[in-house]
């Protein structure tokens, strides 16, 4: 089964990613680390893997602050 051109367990296996990083309930420092753990692991990939940008797109729904992280981080990675 295919959902909007992913696997549907793709899709599942990015949502419980990022609501299970969401749940951990993390203090507001800790979770501002996560956009930098995520782009970390994203440069070790040797091809692109989209679950990390999902992931983290999923958390831009629910955490604002997860989403202005990123282009922070983007700053120090460029």
């Amino acid at each position: 089964l295919v959902v909007a051109g992913q696997p549907v367990d793709a899709r599942l296996d990015q949502d419980e990613a990022a609501l299970g990083l969401i749940r951990l309930g993390l203090s507001a420092k800790s979770e501002l680390e996560v956009p930098i753990v995520a782009l970390f692991c994203c440069k070790k990939e040797k091809v692109y893997n989209p679950f990390y940008a999902q992931t983290l797109s999923i958390m831009f729904q629910e955490k604002r602050r997860v989403h202005d992280a990123v282009y922070r981080c983007f700053g120090q990675f460029l």
